[in-house]
């Protein structure tokens, strides 16, 4: 068989949303979520002039997210098929937040808070 009829799908998985209740590895992750949160926002605060610039980059808030979303998802539960409503509803949340951040992110721009 080559890799063209295989039935390989790299995106198929068993895995469902992160096993409960969570362990202590998934809780320091959202540990460090947070803590990335906070980082980012103390960038965006000094960049946007509400504090006195502390951090120069916000890129360690950033890995701190990646790490804690690693650690969140280290213990998963058994996955389950969506039916067609679930997906839908899901679809409408994720074109929603998209387009409220959109918003978000225009307003921030007009009105001149990122130079």
């Amino acid at each position: 068989m080559s890799y063209r009829t295989s039935t390989y799908d790299p995106q198929a998985s068993t895995l469902g949303p992160p096993a409960r209740p969570y362990n202590r590895t998934q809780w320091f992750g959202v540990f460090l979520d947070i803590v990335g949160t906070v980082v980012i926002g103390l960038y965006w605060a000094g960049r946007l002039g509400w504090i006195e610039p502390v951090l120069g980059s916000p890129a360690a808030g950033f890995l701190l997210l990646g790490a804690g979303a690693i650690l969140v998802h280290s213990r998963r539960g058994p996955g389950r098929v969506m039916t067609s409503a679930e997906q839908r509803q899901g679809l409408w949340w994720l074109f929603g937040s998209l387009f409220v951040g959109g918003l978000i992110v225009a307003v921030i721009v007009l009105i001149g808070g990122v130079s």
